[in-house]
């Protein structure tokens, strides 16, 4: 069934499918009112096409195991304010988001790797477009509107990024999960942009059974 001939469901606005596989159902479905979106599964026919037609999303928490995913996303997701991706692959993930243009309305980007680590030359490269100050030396952005308000890394070692320049003069607040450690990254000259309370905090509530289940 198309979806512009698909039912349509009004109540919803948080929709967590983080446990489904192949969740093609979707398809049959039109969703006007959904702003959150939890979806580990993002390798299913019709995904994409699930995006386009709710660019209303405006929170995600995505799984990616394939590049192909992650470079069609800035593309089909632009809209997107609070992005969290678990790297269920090694994906190359920061140059999607760095580049040009990519997620011009994001504000808050956390990246979990549940498999391998992030990768530092990665980590470097989203610091230095996305996080640092424009009147910062290591800075290569020249847009302030572009900037971050919070990220994070979830890794489970910390220590292949102590050669990082820019991680070791950040500020660092850790919380540890079993053996995994979220790392919120800020930095003195920008605690205005960053010390705002996290939104991420909405797409945890994706997966703690507030949102609707399918």
């Amino acid at each position: 069934m198309a979806l512009s001939s698909a039912p349509i469901t009004t109540q919803i606005q948080f929709l967590d499918i983080w446990y489904q596989s192949s969740p093609q159902w979707l398809l049959t479905i039109s969703f006007p009112k959904l702003r959150g979106l939890a979806c580990r599964d993002t390798n299913w026919r019709g995904f994409t096409e699930f995006l386009m037609a709710h660019s209303t999303i405006e929170t995600m928490k995505l799984g990616v195991s394939a590049n192909e995913i992650m470079t069609r996303l800035p593309h089909i997701a632009s809209q997107v304010t609070t992005l969290h991706l678990v790297l269920l692959q090694g994906i190359q993930w920061g140059s999607c988001v760095t580049s040009p243009g990519a997620f011009p309305a994001l504000k808050n980007l956390g990246v979990s790797a549940l498999v391998g680590g992030i990768h530092p030359s990665e980590l470097d490269t989203i610091v230095r477009t996305r996080c640092l100050p424009v009147n910062h030396p290591l800075s290569t952005t020249t847009d302030p509107s572009w900037l971050l308000e919070e990220f994070f890394i979830e890794v489970r070692k910390m220590g292949q990024y102590e050669e990082v320049d820019v991680y070791m003069q950040a500020t660092k607040r850790i919380v540890e999960s079993g053996s995994m450690k979220k790392i919120y990254l800020s930095w003195p000259t920008e605690q205005a942009n960053f010390g705002v309370k996290s939104r991420l905090n909405s797409i945890g509530r994706l997966c703690e059974g507030g949102p609707e289940r399918r």
